[in-house]
């Protein structure tokens, strides 16, 4: 089977969803464009979301005017109303009518609803945010907060494992223990102190974390915010953009920063400050990025197609050594003595029915000789991810850490995308406090290892590499997006 059709489509035209689900509950759909729709559904998790989304407004519409309303005066009601001016965002149309199969949809979904949130869960009554994933979570509190029911309102504190909180508008929060948060509604919450990683959808554009030192707007997609004991507060942006400003009034003009950026601000500091600067960023729209790569098995070479680098993975019976090695070709060496940043998106096939020997990995080593295998003494750090068990790291050869992939997702499919975020350590204090650099690695928001003690050769070779089983047979491609090493400023 080509593992090209096993991974996700490219991005959905959200205008042509949104025609296709108008045309839908308006009877107009064609039969081959009904077809096309539930391929679409079928194939792409974000696709469904946005067809439930925008099948929970029509139902709540129609209730607002009553079925048998609608249906009898069909021919007096306009064929497309405008909703603009009651509340409605432009684009999303009043249905004609509904017939049986529209409204029989839209009961069953109101059923589900009903099941799944409760009996507001339509009508605007829904809690601001709700517990969606824990791991080894304990709070602060006398009755401990679980996974499916609504946060309490007022100050939380985690002071052990991770959370994830899920708000009305569909922005996503990884809490990190020890961390005090409040919900401040819909798509906004206030961090008293500690660490949460928010990932932000179209939906929750807007998205904004209060600090005791400012504010943190989100346009999309991802970042993480860390707020210490003394109301300092960092910013790092793994994806998309965010506006921060100092402070809490309208003097202090927000700072935009991008991918790959981080700064720091504090109450005595009315603007904030640049603390990290991408020294690369491979978006992959072009077959020679910054990024150039050598690939060590030239019979099976990486390429570039639709933004994204494509590494082979094949594990024919016939091959001596199941491994393709890409590396990153690029001077790494600022990394050496100062705090950095490594950031990307994964994704793997999901062929065959054994994926325990079927993973994609990053790798550092000291660049003698031919790139280290992820399980090689000479590799000075790797991190692995794969279907069956996620994600794993190994320090020096030995394993640290295996995070099974039943534990605390973000709504992902097992073969990913995986964002996977490394923040190494290599400072003077690093060294002073714990002898050595350290890394701390978070997977789509899960932070599984912090401050682990390894050694960063003073020249470091990135790298990838992908694994299989010859004995699982198969071929396909592990898939890279948003390639980034950000490091300290200046």
């Amino acid at each position: 089977m080509s593992a090209i059709h096993d991974l996700p489509s490219p991005p959905i035209d959200e205008q042509e969803l949104e025609r296709m689900f108008s045309a839908l509950v308006d009877g107009m759909l064609s039969q081959e464009e009904r077809a096309r729709l539930e391929e679409l559904l079928m194939a792409d998790a974000a696709s469904r979301r946005r067809y439930l989304e925008f099948m929970q407004t029509e139902f709540l519409l129609a209730s607002e005017v009553g079925f048998g309303e609608v249906t009898a005066d069909a021919d007096a009601i306009p064929e497309h109303c405008s909703l603009s001016d009651g509340g409605r965002r432009g684009g999303v149309r009043w249905p004609r009518f509904l017939g049986g199969a529209a409204a029989a949809l839209l009961v069953a979904l109101a059923a589900w609803a009903w099941r799944a949130d409760g009996p507001n869960a339509l009508f605007g009554e829904r809690p601001a945010a709700r517990i969606t994933a824990v791991q080894d979570a304990e709070w602060e509190a006398a009755e401990q907060p679980v996974k499916g029911k609504a946060l309490a309102s007022g100050p939380v504190r985690l002071v052990r494992g991770s959370a994830q909180i899920t708000f009305a508008s569909g922005a996503v929060v990884a809490i990190h223990a020890p961390a005090s948060v409040e919900v401040l509604g819909g798509n906004r919450m206030f961090l008293r102190s500690g660490r949460v990683t928010p990932y932000v959808p179209p939906s929750a554009k807007g998205f904004t974390v209060v600090s005791p030192s400012g504010e943190v707007v989100d346009f999309g997609t991802e970042f993480s915010i860390d707020v210490g004991d003394d109301g300092k507060t960092d910013v790092f942006v793994i994806d998309g953009e965010v506006a921060v400003a100092g402070g809490h009034g309208a003097a202090s003009k927000p700072m935009h920063l991008t991918q790959g950026f981080a700064s720091k601000f504090a109450t005595t500091e009315r603007q904030p400050e640049v603390t990290l600067r991408p020294l690369v960023i491979d978006h992959f729209d072009g077959d020679r990025g910054p990024l150039l790569r050598q690939d060590f098995e030239a019979s099976h070479p990486s390429f570039v197609r639709g933004g994204k680098l494509w590494l082979p993975i094949d594990g024919r019976p016939n091959r001596r050594v199941p491994t393709v090695h890409t590396v990153l070709d690029h001077d790494f060496s600022s990394m050496a003595g100062r705090r950095s940043v490594i950031s990307f998106k994964a994704t793997l096939p999901n062929i065959g029915t054994a994926h325990f020997g079927r993973w994609v990995a990053l790798v550092i080593d000291a660049g003698e000789g031919d790139p280290a295998h992820a399980a090689e003494s000479d590799a000075n750090l790797g991190v692995m991810l794969s279907p069956f068990w996620k994600v794993g790291m190994r320090v020096g050869g030995t394993g640290v850490v295996g995070l099974p992939s039943s534990a605390f997702r973000r709504s992902e499919e097992a073969v990913g995308p995986f964002q996977v975020v490394m923040t190494i350590d290599d400072t003077p204090a690093a060294h002073t406090e714990h002898g050595t650099a350290v890394v701390t690695t978070m997977v789509n928001g899960l932070e599984f290892i912090r401050n682990y003690q390894f050694q960063l050769p003073a020249q470091p070779r990135l790298s990838l590499h992908t694994h299989v089983r010859a004995r699982e047979g198969g071929s396909g491609f592990a898939v890279i997006d948003d390639f980034s090493v950000s490091v300290a400023a200046d």
